[in-house]
């Protein structure tokens, strides 16, 4: 095949486009290609998806892009996250996010609304008039007649939806599954109605199923790394009773680049806490067993078959959410529900996850919706703008929030953090002790330990910083579970601290502690995972070992770039990490991060 043999080597092509009469018969091969990127009959469609991919390549937007950024942000600048088939990356904020939409009234018009403008858009690209107006008239009929106990019916037919669900462009992403909200959950309970119906009558406790599949190589590598660890499967995932046919499906591709795999999936039918699973039956009496997308399986192993040659991996099903994050999850889905307003709280979520332009337009979400939580959402939108160095719409918004609840302790706290940044130390050290003096027990009051220690290191008082950090680390233990991410910020903070002492020994202990918080917790592209990186870049630097602190500056950066170049590709932190990287190749020493957002 002259793709995967000529052109995919070539490292001048980033992504390929195919354009085909038989999907089917094409896609066998293409799904062993790693940068094949689309294969259709429908060339609207592959247009779509190249300007797609031009859009959110923050590689080919920091290289072709010379205008200055613009005040405000546009949702098609959002971080649109890579879509790989199976991750090891922590899940707890997927499934925070998927919960809130769950929890959503079905009273909302807009969910209908917002599935119907992504549908018809999505239709918008073909190019086949008589086409584009055939899925017209379904998404017409879906609008007019689609109840939720409909939504498996609809996934087995070949209409629109179907295609929608099974684009790459649009999937299990948070954005994708906003928009697609009116659908998905509805398919959830369909199917967890199913699975309740499918475990009673099925005759025995344990399952045995298969699926047949080619792995790219770094799949396989992945899967190798992960043996005895969980895996998220981020699509839908069809499996089969059926090893013969699984086996067929190995069969039909002969291409050496990839890897031809047989999943032997185990299910414990009285397995409680995962996500639904059912026996699914088409038109053609085609029967899968069907996994919700985000499903977890724990790899039991890896055997290579000698005289088939293919490997054997087993997988089992396991719980959602590991144990060691429960109590985390628990404690921001309270929190979350408790805004009652389901865009403020997910646009929350995808900061949590660090997709901080994606955030942004949720937040305006809420912002223009009636909500008796008006002053918090200005608050943290008014801290987007703060982290993002838009200082004049943060102060904006302070504004109105400080108008509108003068008391308010978040909002009181946000103040003194920028007038930190305006160097308006005075004002705010006042305010700050005040603080502390009138509400010395509540939650909010480890934000100002940590303004006070940053006052503290400005003015080289480092013992005083760590005094205030150390604070804010024992405060912050009485409100939020041990493995908050803000735990393992307390960490990063002390770190810098000590190794502005040349306290080599303690930073690095810090930074480690940290970095394993954030590995319970964090995605591994997570910015504040960056900062980690970033101190263990000065720790390699202080021992002289100059190629490992390069190595983990190139990494934080390399994060940086993906979260925020959208946002702006001279944002304060990148720029800083660059600079980090330039003294590091002159042999000048790397100074702690003085900047408050370093801090916080």
């Amino acid at each position: 095949m002259i793709v995967k043999s000529e052109l995919e080597p070539l490292s001048q092509i980033a992504d390929i486009y195919v354009y085909c009469m038989d999907e089917a018969k094409h896609n066998k091969w293409a799904n062993s290609c790693n940068k094949v990127r689309n294969v259709s009959k429908n060339f609207g469609k592959i247009l779509q998806m190249i300007k797609y991919d031009l859009q959110n390549n923050p590689i080919v937007q920091m290289k072709t892009s010379t205008k200055t950024p613009t005040t405000d942000f546009n949702q098609q600048d959002a971080e649109k996250p890579k879509r790989y088939r199976y991750t090891t990356d922590n899940n707890v904020w997927d499934q925070l996010a998927f919960s809130l939409l769950l929890s959503q009234s079905s009273n909302d018009n807009s969910q209908q609304q917002d599935f119907y403008d992504f549908a018809k858009n999505f239709i918008s690209t073909g190019t086949n008039d008589n086409e584009n107006k055939q899925c017209l008239d379904q998404l017409n009929q879906f609008i007019e007649t689609f109840t939720p106990e409909q939504s498996i019916f609809w996934y087995t037919k070949d209409t629109f939806l179907y295609d929608i669900l099974m684009s790459e462009m649009y999937s299990s992403d948070l954005d994708s599954l906003w928009h697609l909200r009116y659908y998905w959950t509805a398919f959830y309970t369909s199917l967890l109605d199913e699975h309740k119906k499918f475990v009673t009558e099925y005759p025995d406790e344990k399952l045995i199923l298969y699926h047949g599949t080619h792995l790219t190589t770094s799949e396989f590598n992945l899967m190798k790394k992960s043996l005895g660890q969980t895996m998220t499967f981020n699509k839908i995932y069809s499996t089969s009773y059926n090893l013969s046919q699984a086996l067929e499906l190995i069969k039909s591709n002969n291409n050496a680049q990839v890897t031809p795999v047989l999943m032997e999936i185990k299910v414990d039918l009285k397995l409680d806490e995962h996500l639904p699973y059912a026996e699914i039956i088409h038109d053609n009496n085609e029967r899968e067993i069907l996994f919700y997308f985000g499903s977890k399986f724990r790899l039991t192993k890896m055997e290579y078959v000698e005289h088939e040659q293919y490997w054997l991996i087993g997988i089992q099903l396991c719980q959602l959410l590991d144990d060691d994050v429960k109590e985390l999850y628990n404690y921001y889905e309270c929190t979350l529900l408790n805004l009652n307003n389901t865009a403020h709280a997910y646009g929350k979520v995808l900061c949590y996850k660090g997709l901080f332009t994606n955030a942004y337009s949720y937040f305006r979400l809420a912002l223009g919706a009636k909500t008796e939580q008006l002053v918090q959402v200005q608050c943290d939108l008014s801290e987007f703008y703060m982290r993002n160095g838009k200082h004049d719409r943060a102060l904006d918004l302070h504004a109105q929030a400080l108008d509108l609840e003068p008391d308010n302790l978040d909002v009181q706290i946000l103040g003194c953090y920028l007038s930190i940044l305006s160097r308006d130390l005075s004002s705010a050290e006042d305010l700050l002790e005040k603080i502390i003096n009138e509400h010395q027990n509540k939650r909010s009051i480890a934000k100002v330990y940590i303004a006070l220690g940053y006052i503290a290191l400005l003015d080289s008082n480092i013992q005083n910083a760590l005094h205030y950090f150390t604070l804010a680390k024992e405060s912050a233990k009485k409100f939020v579970p041990s493995n908050h991410p803000d735990c393992a910020k307390n960490f990063i903070r002390m770190g810098y601290a000590y190794y502005l002492t040349n306290n080599i020994m303690d930073a690095n202990e810090c930074f480690e502690n940290a970095y394993k918080l954030q590995k319970q917790c964090l995605p591994l592209s997570h910015p504040d995972i960056a900062k980690t990186y970033i101190g263990f870049a000065r720790i390699y630097s202080a021992n002289q070992n100059m190629k490992q602190a390069l190595n983990y500056l190139e990494r934080a950066l390399a994060i940086q770039i993906e979260r925020y170049s959208t946002v702006s590709g001279n944002h304060v932190e990148i720029f800083a990490t660059k600079s980090d990287i330039k003294n590091l190749e002159k042999s000048k020493p790397l100074r702690s991060r003085m900047q408050l957002l370093d801090y916080i």
